[in-house]
């Protein structure tokens, strides 16, 4: 029985100017986890069959000038993330074409050919990230993506959403070209990217899942984006105390200074009825059912019994805050769910009240 192949892993990253803003979220979010669950199995200490992994990068587009630069081979995970947290990028505004070719070619030569004798298990050991930004010679970097499946490599794709041409590589470079199993995370916390892994990163695969699921009850729900995270407190006989940790959700239609100068922590400054609620919604925005303003809220941790009490008698808390007057209540369709209104600042529960 032959020796099993090293685990190898290739991230090829587009150096150029437009990738630098983005990268620190792509590295903290996908790339690490990636890098991490693939160096790291839970079984790694009892199967002594299973081979240690190594990693490299390659460089496109470095700041040094040349075209493509490639890294050494290295067992160590942790310096290997050093290496990328620390990633230069190029600071020129010019434009310049990246030879997305050449920078798969290079990564394709770092593997040893598996062509002969290889089998479809060897796929589940060598891979390759391209992590790309600019746009360039996608018919050459296709011409080059096909090698990989005949070299028994694994392509995954990181690119940017309105750049739909970069998912022909990754295509291109499918073991099985007519295999609809691929796996999209289209809802990264950078919302400008994209991710497509390959059907043979089996790790990769099963990982993504599971934050894909986590991000997306997080992150994003309904059409709904994470704004804001902090405490929401209240004043219980002459002292603070906290009735539950928070995380505000807004409409992805919202503008960015929704949010940008409320407080870390924030007050309930009374409860308001039901009643008193629908009739303020209704004199502010009519029939609408969903407006900008509308807030959805996870929960976490121990929560005060006060949100038991909100529940059972339908009231709304009223929080003053910067630029606006929130109004939330506890979902009744999740525990750990509020839902509410923002109303615009110079609306006080007091006017409120007149309003009945």
């Amino acid at each position: 029985m032959g020796d099993k192949p090293r685990r190898r892993l290739v991230v090829v990253v587009d150096c150029s100017k437009p990738l630098a803003i983005s990268w620190p979220t792509i590295l903290r979010d996908y790339i690490r986890k990636l890098v991490r669950s693939f160096c790291v199995d839970e079984d790694e200490d009892t199967d002594a069959d299973w081979p240690k992994a190594e990693l490299a990068m390659v460089e496109l587009n470095p700041p040094s000038g040349s075209m493509v630069e490639s890294s050494i081979w290295i067992g160590n995970m942790e310096l290997f993330l050093e290496w990328l947290e620390t990633l230069k990028f190029s600071d020129d505004d010019e434009y310049h074409d990246v030879a997305i070719d050449d920078g798969l070619f290079e990564a394709l030569k770092m593997f040893p050919n598996l062509r002969t004798g290889g089998q479809n298990e060897d796929l589940l050991y060598h891979h390759c990230i391209l992590v790309i930004a600019t746009e360039s010679r996608l018919s050459d970097a296709e011409t080059v993506a096909k090698s990989f499946p005949e070299s028994f490599v694994s392509l995954s794709v990181i690119y940017p959403t309105q750049l739909t041409g970069f998912k022909s590589i990754y295509n291109a470079a499918k073991m099985n070209p007519s295999a609809a199993a691929d796996h999209t995370i289209n809802h990264m916390k950078d919302q400008h990217y994209m991710a497509v892994i390959s059907e043979s990163f089996i790790r990769a695969c099963a990982d993504l899942s599971e934050i894909g699921i986590v991000e997306e009850r997080e992150d994003i729900i309904m059409l709904f984006v994470k704004a804001w995270e902090g405490d929401l407190t209240a004043i219980m006989n002459g002292e603070t105390v906290i009735i539950a940790k928070m995380t505000v959700h807004v409409h992805s239609n919202a503008p960015k200074s929704l949010v940008e100068d409320w407080p870390s922590t924030m007050l309930i400054y009374r409860l308001v009825p039901e009643e008193l609620f629908l009739i303020s919604y209704s004199i502010l925005y009519g029939e609408d059912s969903l407006t900008d303003n509308t807030v959805i809220i996870t929960l976490k941790g121990q929560r005060h019994k006060l949100l038991e009490i909100m529940q059972k008698d339908r009231d709304f808390a009223a929080i003053p805050l910067p630029s606006q007057m929130a109004l939330i209540t506890p979902s009744t369709e999740a525990n750990d769910e509020m839902v509410g209104i923002l109303f615009p600042r110079d609306v006080s529960p007091e006017d409120l009240s007149g309003w009945l």
